[in-house]
């Protein structure tokens, strides 16, 4: 996207996730997951490769860091005052950022931090210390249909003893499931489609104007999805003739004479379709 069409870009939230339980959203193609409980950016990234096989989100366009913070916004409200963590960092060279798969990002107001978390009013990119503890967010090219094994999430369950799993057992179960023992059997989710054609071409989403025209273009897939009314995507309607007795007007050197008319009311007699 040029510089223009990213300042006008306003984002689509698709669903109102309820925060506890949010699903994996797609956006362009790949999956993102929404993590509230705060952790550290070492801690965050290990949490998405363990539980899900994915990786920390990498938002390396401004596209995908809008949508995130427009995200955040709307739906983790209680949380949306907050930074979050994501797959960036110049632990490999200082000031040189990269996502985990090596692709160079344009960090903002960068400091000494090694470590990047998108920050959401208004959204951009900066660097902060890594053991801050922090929400983040998860990244997988598809939607992991089984959870991963079950752990802990923090190391030292067994200091604080059995009875922690029964005096506390709302804690235990989200930090120490594995040491108390309330691991879920894996499941594997079935999902059922019904296709059916709409009877207009229409955008699916209220807002594509937002996005500017660049974004027919430069997302050609995501806007054949959701967009292809505002880009000009929709598949050119069957020729027909809107009156049943156009060749009752005569030939068509004759009945065809007036071209407006003629292309409204009688396009294929007058062979005046597209």
């Amino acid at each position: 996207m040029d510089s223009k069409s990213v300042l006008v870009v306003c984002l689509v939230v698709l669903l109102e996730l309820h925060q506890g339980n949010a699903a994996w959203q797609n956006f362009l193609g790949q999956y993102y997951k929404f993590i509230a409980q705060p952790k550290t950016w070492s801690d965050s990234n290990a949490y998405c490769q363990s539980q899900y096989g994915a990786k920390l989100a990498e938002p390396d366009d401004k596209i995908k860091q809008f949508w995130m913070g427009q995200t955040i916004n709307h739906i983790y409200t209680s949380n949306s005052h907050l930074n979050w963590w994501v797959g960036i960092t110049d632990m490999g060279q200082e000031g040189h950022f990269r996502t985990g798969s090596g692709k160079q990002v344009t960090v903002s107001a960068a400091g000494r931090g090694d470590c990047v978390h998108i920050v959401t009013n208004p959204v951009s990119l900066t660097d902060a210390n890594c053991a801050l503890a922090q929400p983040f967010i998860c990244e997988s090219s598809s939607i992991p249909t089984t959870p991963s094994a079950c752990t802990d999430a923090i190391p030292n369950c067994a200091a604080y003893g059995a009875s922690v799993c029964t005096e506390y057992a709302g804690w235990a179960g989200k930090n120490c499931p594995a040491f108390c023992q309330r691991c879920q059997p894996a499941t594997t989710t079935t999902t059922t489609t019904t296709t059916t054609s709409p009877p207009l071409c229409v955008d699916s989403i209220s807002n594509c104007a937002d996005y500017g025209a660049s974004v027919c273009t430069e997302y050609a897939g995501w806007s054949q999805t959701n967009c292809k009314a505002f880009c000009g995507l929709c598949p050119a309607p069957a020729c027909k003739d809107t009156l049943s007795n156009c060749n009752e007007y005569g030939s068509p050197d004759y009945a065809c004479a007036y071209k407006t008319w003629a292309k409204n009311n009688c396009a294929k007699y007058c062979g005046l379709c597209p």
